[in-house]
Order: structure tokens, then sequence, then C-alpha cells
């Protein structure tokens, strides 16, 4: 006697929202055209992510090659080399970003002297801030790298103390990330 009752509820209530246009249209089409809106505008249809980027390089060195290496193996960037023109590129829209690698930056690294690149793009175009974004991270974590390669040989001929103010001084904190498995 319940269920038919509300069977019954069910039907009358239906039936109402298709007699009156106005309440058919917000309580059915408004949010059916809502949504096809929004998957219209924010969904990417599962495309991956990728960035061409210019590389200029007067450095014929190790990091040249090394940086160009990272670069290609992650995936993301198809990276595209030339001799000069870099900031033309990226103007002009040709490529998302832009990195210059000035000479002599391989040797003064292995000197121990800081090497300065610089990484081109367009402010307020998301697409030239997310690659500028992605290259810092790439740029951040070979430089963290070569940091922690840098302590390591230079431990052998300092006291320990001094070891462990240059570790504090190439990376004052450090994240250590944990994973965790969903409880049950």
């Amino acid at each position: 006697m319940i269920l038919s009752q509300a069977v019954s509820e069910v039907y009358i209530a239906l039936k109402s929202l298709t007699k009156t246009r106005d309440v058919f249209f917000w309580v059915i089409l408004f949010p059916v055209i809502l949504t096809m809106l929004f998957i219209g505008i924010f969904a990417r249809g599962g495309e991956a992510v990728h960035f061409t980027i210019a590389v200029e390089s007067g450095d014929t060195g190790w990091f040249n090659s090394t940086l160009n290496d990272v670069l290609a193996s992650t995936g993301i960037f198809e990276v595209v080399f030339v001799e000069s023109g870099l900031v033309e590129l990226v103007a002009n829209g040709s490529v998302d970003a832009g990195i210059y690698i000035p000479e002599g930056a391989s040797t003064n690294i292995s000197q121990g002297v800081q090497a300065r690149i610089e990484i081109y793009y367009i402010a307020g175009l998301q697409e030239s801030e997310t690659a500028k974004s992605s290259l810092e991270a790439v740029v951040n974590v070979l430089s963290n790298n070569i940091s922690a390669v840098g302590i390591e040989v230079l431990s052998s001929f300092v006291p320990g103390q001094l070891v462990e103010r240059l570790r504090f001084l190439s990376e004052p904190v450090v994240v250590e990330k944990r994973v965790l498995e969903p409880e049950a």
C-alpha cells in the first residue's frame, strides 16, 4: 500500500513538471544545458600536457647536453634548438617558452661558480606561464642534484660541521614525501 502511494505521487510530480514550461526548463533543461556548457569549457578530453621549448645555447659543455637530455626525457617538452632569435620566437608565440644557456655555464659549474640561465616566457598567457613553471621545476631539480654531488665531493676535503653548513646553504628546507595507502 505504501509503495503504490509513493509511485503515484512520483507519477503526479513528473506529470506536473511537463505541464508547466518554466518548471520544466529550470528543473530539467537548464541543468542539462549548464552541464554541457561546463563540459565544453573545462573538459580537456584527456589531452597530454605538451610544450614547445626553444633552446639557444652558447655553451657546448656537459651542462648544455645534460639539460637537453633531461628536457627531452620528461616527455612534455618538444625541444627546438635555435642559433639566434630566441626572444622573437617566444614573443611571437611560435614556442611556449625559451631557455638561454650562456657560454661558459658548464665551466662555471665545474669550477664551483654559479651559472645563470635565462627563461623567456609571455606573461599573462597561460600556456607560456605553465611552460615557464615546468622549466623552472626541471632546472631546480637539476640544480639540486648538482649541489648534492658538489657537497659530496667537497665533504672529503672539509670538516664535517662545515659540510653540514654547506648542505644547509644549498637546501635550507628538505621536504620528504610520504605516500600513504587509503584505509579500507
